[in-house]
């Protein structure tokens, strides 16, 4: 996501955090820290930019609002032209990254908010292990009925078999009827295999 906020301005940084059925998480440790496009980063004690190691605060606590799971931070700003990164943690993990351009292309003044739709999508913060290994998974059974050899053939009444990756073991048999739903017969001629793409 990005933010193109008003040159020289404070502007509230905005996390809402919630889990996987959207129910807002409270009582979250959330804090933020900014980098500018030259590599510093924002000391939140004096509002300096400094090398990570001589910054004496590096990271700000955002603070919960009266709305549940919607924590907040403000950030000092900074001159127009100027590029900054935030990443938000939320128990020193990071959940979300802000790209922030001051007086940038959008309308001057565009809140800083960080919504848990935009991030979770493209953030590691609610991309859990499981939903990866989902993606992987789907992805790879899509690539195997695309690419992999597959023959058909009129047993049992009609059969495709699609093969996996090694071209002779059978990965997945589906049956095959014709437009009545009866058993297919296969003739001279009949288009009945498909090999791996070259």
């Amino acid at each position: 996501m990005t933010a193109y906020p008003r040159a020289g301005e404070p502007e509230p940084i905005t996390h809402v955090l919630v889990d996987d059925e959207g129910t807002p998480l409270v009582g979250a440790s959330v804090t933020v820290r900014v980098r500018r496009s030259d590599g510093l980063w924002l000391d939140w004690a004096d509002g300096t930019y400094g090398a990570r190691g001589a910054v004496a605060q590096l990271d700000e606590i955002m603070l919960e609002l009266d709305e549940p799971g919607v924590y907040e931070a403000t950030w000092p700003g900074g001159p127009d032209g100027t590029r900054y990164r935030a990443f938000v943690a939320v128990d020193g993990t990071v959940r979300g990254v802000l790209e922030i351009h001051v007086g940038g292309l959008a309308a001057p003044g565009d809140e800083m908010a960080l919504e848990a739709a935009a991030v979770a999508a493209v953030q590691a913060g609610r991309a859990t292990a499981a939903a990866l290994a989902e993606v992987a998974s789907d992805a790879e059974i899509a690539r195997k009925a695309l690419d992999n050899r597959q023959e058909v053939d009129d047993v049992g009444g009609g059969r495709c078999i699609t093969y996996d990756d090694d071209g002779e073991t059978p990965w997945r048999t589906r049956t095959l009827r014709d437009g009545s739903g009866n058993a297919i017969a296969l003739g001279a001629g009949v288009p009945a295999r498909r090999g791996a793409p070259e």
